[in-house]
């Protein structure tokens, strides 16, 4: 966990980096708007939903803690370059979707057309459901019929592995993409997002199918955290589905504070795919 100084100090960092990312809008809105809310926060405190309700990049936004609105600048900031490869009107699958903040990036920095998001936390996914106006669901995606999660304060980085004592467990649902009608329907699939902290080697086995259909595939891959397989099982894997699959662009690295690389980003491109 971070301390104090250390979280204010990495919110001024993101906020660098904010202003200095192209294509987000309203960027200094949305600054003046975060300041203003962390040195009032209980304003915006909504019971119903047990959450903060804010109005952020012209919609209403849920967020489930105060720094989470420093995690949605983060978001903006880790997949901006995906404006030059995605174009709009995009089909994107969203796997690992928290509380839709990367859904938020695809409606207002993309222009998607249709998203499907899944979140198996429930806490999260009563926030995903009041974030975004597409198509949501319930549950992990994976082989087995039932995982459980251990989540940490920062729900973030909930996962099938237990990292503290004081994780909190919780089970649920898992489904396959490629069982699902609502996807096999889709003639094809613009952009397949994966983010779920150590699974995307079993994300993509129940995914093969989506897999093949998926122009781009952007994946956190694992590196220095626990995992089900390696980083290079979980690349030769979509290679065996997409030989000519290419890697287009490594995206964000993620440190940990004793400075190793826990995962990081990469965009791969199916050029045998070309719909937009």
């Amino acid at each position: 966990m971070y301390s104090l100084l250390e979280k204010i100090y990495l919110s001024f960092v993101i906020d660098v980096h904010w202003l200095r990312t192209p294509r987000i809008p309203d960027r200094w809105k949305y600054l003046l708007q975060k300041y203003f809310f962390l040195l009032f926060p209980y304003l915006y405190w909504n019971k119903e939903h047990n959450a903060y309700k804010l109005k952020l990049l012209n919609r209403i936004v849920y967020i489930p803690t105060i720094e989470h609105i420093t995690f949605l600048q983060g978001t903006y900031i880790d997949h901006a370059y995906l404006k030059q490869y995605i174009k709009p009107n995009a089909v994107v699958i969203d796997v690992g979707a928290h509380a839709g903040e990367f859904a938020l990036v695809c409606t207002t920095l993309l222009n998607a057309q249709e998203i499907y998001s899944f979140e198996p936390l429930k806490k999260i996914y009563e926030l995903l459901r009041l974030n975004t106006p597409y198509a949501a669901y319930h549950a992990a995606v994976g082989t087995a019929e039932h995982q459980t999660l251990y989540i940490p304060k920062n729900t973030v980085a909930s996962s099938i592995f237990q990292t503290s004592p004081e994780d909190t467990p919780e089970e649920s649902h898992s489904i396959s993409l490629d069982g699902m009608p609502q996807i096999t329907r889709l003639p094809h699939i613009d952009l397949l997002k994966i983010d779920v902290e150590g699974m995307e080697y079993d994300v993509l086995m129940a995914s093969k199918t989506a897999i093949k259909k998926s122009s781009y595939i952007c994946i956190e891959v694992s590196m220095h955290r626990p995992s089900t397989k390696s980083a290079l099982d979980t690349l030769a894997l979509i290679k065996e589905c997409v030989p000519n699959i290419q890697i287009v662009h490594i995206g964000t690295i993620f440190p940990f504070k004793t400075g190793r690389q826990v995962a990081v980003d990469i965009l791969l491109h199916n050029p045998a795919i070309n719909v937009l």
